[in-house]
This record gives C-alpha cells, structure tokens and sequence, in this order.
C-alpha cells in the first residue's frame, strides 16, 4: 500500500432504500430513478417484505399501501418489534370512507404521500427523510412533471 492511498478518502457508500409495491411498474420506475444514487431493494409481496425484514442496511423504505394496507401496516409493526429503525414513506389514496386506516397509517410510517404524486415530491421526501441535499436527487435539468399512482 502506498502512503498516498491512505490519504485518500473512502468511495462514499451508498444508502438502501426497499421500495415495495405491488405494481411492478411503480418499483421499477422508482428504481430507475434511484439507482444511480442508492443500493435498491424491490419487493412485491408480502413475503418479499418479511424477507427483507431482516436487513439491517435499509435506511429507507417507500411502500405503496393501497392494496393490502392492514396486512402491510401489521407487517411493518411486526419490523418495528424487531428492531427495525428505517423510516418509512407511505403512497396512499386518501379514501374518506376509512378514517381508521388512514390513523393506523399515520401511527406507523413517518410520511404519507397522497396518488397520484408528482415523482419530485417523492423524490424531495426521500431526500429529507436520508438527510441528503434534495438539489443532488431531484436533477434541476429534469423537466419531468409526471406523477406516480
């Protein structure tokens, strides 16, 4: 080893973030959009979620909670029990017939973002959620007004 390379700072490691919906296309859309910045993690299922539980390395997880919001919101309590100390950002559709979801929501993720969503907003809470300089994500050059959900 040369004395200059221990002089040389580390490569910065880059943060995970689970991104979990249903929607193939949701994650891989938002994957797309974060590859270039985090380590992602997709999960699908319920199953896939459980799997992912365990990993301690996730700073952050994005959750579409439309479909199968009760067994999602038990399963990320089920985390929390565990240890589990990522924030999670929910995508939701605001439905006023079911006010009690909408408070078992608000107890257990840090942010809602309501579908459709305009992508920087995600973006924009993803970045204040890691403590990360929003200008880096959301890419002043971009002209992208399109929305998720």
């Amino acid at each position: 080893m040369y004395e200059s390379d221990l002089n040389m700072p580390e490569p910065e490691k880059q943060q995970t973030i689970l991104l979990h919906s249903p929607d193939r296309d949701l994650t891989k859309s938002l994957s797309f959009l974060l590859q270039e910045k985090f380590s992602i993690i997709t999960s699908q299922s319920i199953e896939d979620l459980r799997r992912s539980r365990g990993d301690a390395s996730i700073a952050l997880v994005v959750a579409d909670l439309d479909k199968m919001a009760p067994q999602l919101l038990e399963e990320f309590q089920r985390w929390r029990r565990e240890g589990g100390t990522a924030p999670i950002i929910g995508l939701y559709a605001y439905r006023q017939q079911e006010p009690s979801l909408e408070r078992s929501i608000r107890r257990i993720v840090r942010g809602v973002l309501y579908k459709p969503v305009p992508i920087d907003h995600v973006l924009k809470a993803i970045a204040t959620e890691l403590h990360i300089d929003d200008c880096a994500l959301l890419n002043q050059d971009r002209q992208d007004t399109k929305r998720i959900g």
